[in-house]
């Protein structure tokens, strides 16, 4: 699963798009309700979207960057 994974990512982070690194920067990344795999990530990329898991959280920060305070 995790070779075809890679490949289909072309060997980078789907999100900031950086070569993963195999240990060195990589993560499996996956649903904490589901269980489901969804990609590889960097290390950096997934803590980030860990964060962002919660719709609400993510569209306040669209409307911070936007608008501002």
């Amino acid at each position: 699963m995790y070779d075809k994974m890679f490949q289909a990512q072309e060997g980078k982070c789907p999100l900031c798009l950086e070569k993963l690194q195999g240990d060195i920067n990589t993560t499996i990344d996956h649903d904490h309700e589901t269980g489901e795999f969804r990609g590889i990530l960097c290390r950096g990329c997934n803590m980030v979207l860990s964060r962002f898991e919660d719709p609400e959280f993510l569209a306040r920060i669209f409307k911070y960057l936007k608008h501002g305070a």
